[in-house]
């Protein structure tokens, strides 16, 4: 398929980044496409060690299962949360969650980020 990128999430290996909480890095960011897209799972009980700050760039959320709880309130399957750079929450899932985030990196970031890892 010319011009489409395909990827299949239980095909990308899951890494664990905090008790109960794992992460597929579904694509990561390039100079034609500074996005990364990820799906992270929340297994139940699973509480974000610390807060979760968005320093570098939004972060675009969508629930896809379960149910994501915040300062915000619960978030349910459907919903979109969109976190704008400079905003911080503490997400936690009592029955657990899984959910496909984008966070749409600016090409002056990307371009930052290349020349700090070639120094």
């Amino acid at each position: 398929m010319s011009g489409f990128e395909l990827c299949r999430a239980t095909d990308v290996p899951a890494r664990g980044i905090s008790q109960g909480i794992e992460v597929r890095v579904l694509r990561e960011p390039t100079d034609q496409f500074p996005s990364q897209i990820v799906e992270v799972s929340l297994a139940p009980g699973a509480v974000w060690d610390g807060v979760d700050e968005h320093t570098d760039a939004h972060e675009i959320v969508r629930v896809v299962s379960g149910v994501l709880s915040d300062e915000n309130g619960d978030h349910r399957p459907g919903t979109v949360i969109v976190g704008h750079r400079g905003s911080r929450h503490t997400p936690r899932s009592a029955e657990g969650c899984v959910l496909f985030v984008v966070y749409p990196y600016t090409e002056q970031w990307l371009s930052r980020q290349t020349r700090l890892a070639a120094a």
